[in-house]
Parts: C-alpha cells; structure tokens; sequence
C-alpha cells in the first residue's frame, strides 16, 4: 500500500518546512524543502516504520542556489504544461 501526504509547517522565525512523504510498505520516503537565507536545502530520508522492522534510516541533503531553483522551476513547468497538453 502507498500513501501520500504534504505538510507546510510555517515558522514564526522565517523558516518554513514543506514536507512531501510517501509510505511503500514499511518504508516512509520524505522530501523537505527549506530556505535558508543562502540557498534553498533539499533534504530527502527514508525510514522503516514497520515496527516489527530492524531500525534503519538513509539521508540526504542538498543546498541549490537561488539560480538553480529558477532552472528547476522553469524545468517542471514545461514538464507539467507537457501533461496538461496531453491529458486535456
């Protein structure tokens, strides 16, 4: 079974966390975005939740400059004007 979810927790101190989580299984997948003044960190970690599981957890976290995030936007908004041409 896989399950999906979106968090925004706003921060009173400026720093809002946006978390996207998918559940496969035992395993939980979580990609957060933050700004941190500097640039903005992508940190992406899976997780057993399984109880029953060994303890495991994997991370990984990148920092992409605000020139980056200009290009990736520009990047998956073609993408996504792509789909919306052939599903409309």
């Amino acid at each position: 079974m896989t399950t999906d979810s979106y968090v925004f927790e706003e921060s009173p101190d400026g720093e809002d966390r946006e978390f996207w989580a998918q559940t496969a299984g035992s395993i939980c997948h979580t990609l957060e975005i933050r700004d941190t003044g500097e640039a903005v960190s992508l940190d992406l970690w899976s997780e057993a939740i399984d109880l029953d599981a060994p303890e495991w957890s994997g991370r990984v976290e990148m920092h992409i400059t605000y020139s980056d995030v200009r290009k990736m936007i520009a990047r998956l908004t073609r993408i996504c004007e792509r789909h919306e041409l052939d599903l409309g």
